[in-house]
């Protein structure tokens, strides 16, 4: 009968054990072959990205598409996840009960008398009861600390999300850069070559040439540049997106963004600390140490263990008992956690209140500096237009050979010039309204449909 008693507590104490699976590290490089055949979750339009979006990358990529792909694929993303389950499982594993501590101890005579030869033992189950008091307290601060890693993880997906948007736009516009730089190139070729053939014919003199040489050989390296920074910029783009090297996107430009009012952003700030999931993280992450505090304060109660026990002495008389411990709370009383875990809370407190202030000043300057822009642009593009139409003036001049071809391709290069000019500050418009779009926690199709 003692036997099987022992087999049994045996097996259940096996019962539950995890198995051990190998999982051998790979030996080359795994990408996806396919974009379209991408595993997408159900839940990939998140609240930044806002409506959901239909994927069809057979005609190109648009900005809500890329912010997908890097949501379901990106390689960073993918180790926040792990790093989330991993604190998921700590956590899982602090809010656990202490399993009861089963004794068994035999204890057969050597030399025993007469009457003095039956195998003495001692049986028990002892159990740590003070575990049960902070048991619920733990339970409460895990589920925060949950909580919490899905929200970080939600905020590594937001701040990738602005992160892809602002790179696609950069490149996108990049390219448009590059085809004005190859007119402005080409044009100042022709001069060149116009101005060679009048040098030889003794028609120009060489300083008068040699302006513009200048001129042509700085836009060549700025074209070279262009060209450069585009192809870093492509590769830092399928990096993100957990790409292979190789991979030609085709980015399909269709963001257009209005400028959202003052009252739509002050609404938003309004409810920033109940929309920001980095907010909502430290919420948690501070409410999870409040549990930790009262877990400390509960913890300068004595510590008490309890178990049954049943023991047989040699002369086969046996005694049935209790085993009950209990800590005196004199010198630690659990002094130095409860004072650790109050220090903790404000450090966390503190962290919170200049994570809001800074949210309110970033979007503060953002909107400051979206206004600068949206006045400038205006102008800008005002200018444009004039010297679009003197540009097209001067060309019919020089069709009808009213105009020669210096004086022609100057009125060119300024309308190519200022159209640089408004392209990049359309750039630098977009980037810090997809900022602000993360900063208040707007999502970008929203923007593109008021």
């Amino acid at each position: 009968m003692k036997i099987k008693t022992i087999l049994f507590f045996t097996l259940l104490g096996l019962y539950g054990c995890a198995s051990y699976d190998s999982k051998p590290l790979p030996e080359k490089p795994l990408w996806p072959q396919d974009i379209s055949r991408l595993q997408l979750p159900d839940q990939i339009a998140s609240s930044q990205v806002g409506i959901q979006h239909k994927f069809n990358p057979s005609d190109g990529l648009d900005v809500i598409e890329i912010a997908t792909i890097a949501i379901a694929n990106n390689p960073g993303l993918q180790q926040a996840r792990d790093s989330a389950g991993v604190t998921k499982a700590q956590a899982f594993n602090a809010g656990l009960l202490p399993d009861p501590t089963l004794l068994i101890y035999p204890q057969p005579p050597i030399n025993g008398g007469p009457g003095a030869n039956s195998v003495a033992s001692e049986y028990g189950l002892f159990y740590n009861i003070s575990a049960l008091i902070t048991h619920s307290t733990i339970q409460q601060g895990v589920k925060s600390t949950e909580e919490k890693a899905d929200l970080d993880l939600l905020w590594q997906e937001w701040l990738l999300i602005s992160q892809s948007q602002i790179l696609f736009e950069k490149i996108v516009n990049n390219e448009t850069l590059l085809t004005l730089l190859l007119d402005k190139e080409a044009l100042l070729k022709n001069i060149e070559n116009a101005q060679h053939k009048a040098l030889v014919e003794k028609d120009l003199d060489l300083n008068t040439t040699a302006v513009n040489t200048i001129i042509f050989k700085e836009t060549t390296k700025q074209v070279i540049d262009l060209k450069r920074a585009i192809a870093q910029d492509r590769s830092a783009l399928n990096q993100m997106l957990g790409l292979s090297p190789g991979t030609s996107l085709r980015l399909v430009d269709s963001l257009i963004l209005p400028h959202l009012s003052t009252q739509q952003i002050n609404s938003q700030l309004q409810q920033l600390s109940h929309i920001r999931p980095d907010l909502l993280a430290l919420q948690k992450g501070y409410e999870a140490q409040d549990y930790r505090l009262r877990e400390a304060i509960l913890g300068q109660f004595p510590a008490i263990n309890f178990g049954y026990t049943r023991l047989r002495d040699n002369g086969a008389v046996i005694y049935n008992g209790f085993d009950l411990s209990v800590s005196l709370p004199i010198f630690n009383r659990n002094q130095g956690n409860v004072a650790i875990a109050k220090a903790t809370r404000q450090q966390l407190y503190d962290e919170y209140q200049n994570r809001l202030n800074s949210a309110f000043s970033d979007v503060h300057q953002l909107t400051q500096d979206l206004d600068f822009l949206n006045n400038q642009i205006p102008v800008l593009s005002s200018s444009v237009g004039v010297l679009t139409q003197l540009s097209d003036s001067a060309k019919s001049a020089y069709q009808r050979q009213d105009m020669d071809l210096v004086a022609y391709a100057q009125f060119k290069i300024n309308e190519i010039d200022k159209k640089i000019e408004l392209a990049k500050t359309k750039q630098l418009w977009l980037e810090q309204a997809i900022n602000l779009s993360m900063l208040i926690g707007e999502p970008l199709s929203n923007w593109v449909n008021k």
